[in-house]
């Protein structure tokens, strides 16, 4: 509304996303202020690449920007710039912003959730506002858990479902020392050394496939100590050489269960780790509708969380050595969307096969039923038997 103030009273105007499609969201929210006056002729809206609105009658003009491509918002002068999700954006927009309205004396409001620790510039300077460091600068703090769009309901299965941490920033607006980080105190679990097969212990896979770019990457968890006792991570190869591997890996863990994410490439997965006679219980990582009876379907975020709670509860163990599983805990975050629901994903610039092997083999060392096996048999299975 402010924006669409800005463009009616014949000002240069900005949005900026922390990203194309982002700021897209946005552009589309404005431009539906201005549906009615469009349709008369008033208004000219550009919804391309641009994305940019104009008012002929009072000069006024929307342009839109992407936070991640900050130097194409140098050399412009606005009136008015909104950046939705300043939390998402490198400390490199602010300067840029400020350079918009110099000239101008405009106004800049940044909108954004209290996720990222308070040592992020745009957290930093929600609390210089709040204390009072600047008459210029002022601030508006909402809290969702008092927001009249989200029903009551949905609070509490958040609040039972998200680690406290995580709830109190998302719905209390609590800042957090560690920002939108999703695992925390990992050297807690961080124990003992990789290992071999021990007669009479089952063993489960996590297994990530690699796709184009990604890592293929294979996390053996010992059913019986909860310890991570094998790790593979490969690249460039393909299929069959993935199909082949991961076989040659299950065999020698004692016949180990198999959880492959078959996301994306089920069937093929699904033939061609069935046809080298791997014992697995694929996972399609969705919210669709299961349709193959050989898959169970996980939502995404729910196996995020289970992993999680796992890494609160300590209900797991990995050697510290496996370091590039390590960065990639840490740098894995958490966003919400328009609609307030909950996303995870790895940070700018950082990968995330191993988090997903290991959410994996964890959700199926729970979950998944693992016959008992004598030490007979497992002696057995290692010579290549049954």
């Amino acid at each position: 509304m402010w924006i669409s103030e800005g463009i009616a009273l014949g000002e240069r105007c900005a949005w900026i996303g922390p990203y194309h499609k982002r700021t897209r969201t946005g552009f589309d929210h404005v431009a539906k202020a201005f549906s009615g006056l469009q349709k008369q002729g008033l208004v000219r809206v550009l919804s391309g690449n641009d994305m940019r609105i104009e008012m002929p009658g009072t000069g006024g003009v929307l342009e839109c920007f992407s936070g991640d491509s900050p130097q194409a918002i140098y050399g412009e002068a606005f009136d008015r710039v909104f950046c939705d999700e300043a939390t998402r954006m490198g400390p490199v927009v602010l300067p840029a912003v400020l350079s918009t309205i110099t000239a101008t004396k405009g106004k800049a409001r940044f909108a954004f959730n209290l996720d990222q620790g308070r040592r992020h510039w745009a957290v930093q300077g929600f609390l210089n506002a709040k204390a009072g460091l600047d008459p210029d600068h002022g601030h508006v703090f909402l809290r969702t858990i008092d927001s009249p769009y989200v029903e009551p309901e949905t609070i509490e299965i958040m609040r039972r479902s998200l680690p406290e941490r995580v709830f109190n920033a998302l719905y209390l607006g609590e800042i957090q020392e560690d920002g939108a980080g999703v695992f925390h105190n990992l050297e807690t679990i961080q124990n003992g050394e990789l290992g071999t097969p021990e007669v009479g212990h089952h063993y489960v896979i996590g297994q990530d496939l690699a796709r184009k770019s990604d890592y293929s990457v294979s996390i053996v968890l010992d059913v019986l100590t909860k310890h991570v006792v094998g790790f593979t991570r490969t690249h460039g190869e393909p299929w069959e050489t993935q199909f082949d591997r991961i076989a040659e890996l299950a065999k020698y863990w004692n016949d180990a269960l198999v959880i492959p994410d078959a996301t994306g490439i089920g069937d093929v997965a699904i033939a061609g780790l069935q046809a080298r006679g791997v014992r697995m219980k694929p996972v399609l990582v969705t919210t669709g509708r299961d349709l193959n009876p050989m898959t169970v379907n996980v939502p995404k975020g729910m196996l995020i969380q289970h992993l999680m709670v796992q890494v609160e509860q300590r209900a797991f163990t990995y050697p510290a050595s496996l370091e590039v599983l390590t960065e990639e805990l840490k740098s894995f975050e958490y966003d919400t969307t328009n609609a307030g629901t909950i996303t995870y994903a790895a940070g700018p610039g950082a990968n995330d096969d191993t988090v997903f092997a290991l959410a994996l083999a964890t959700w199926g060392a729970r979950h998944a039923y693992v016959a008992p096996m004598t030490w007979i048999q497992a002696a057995y299975r290692r010579r290549g038997g049954f």
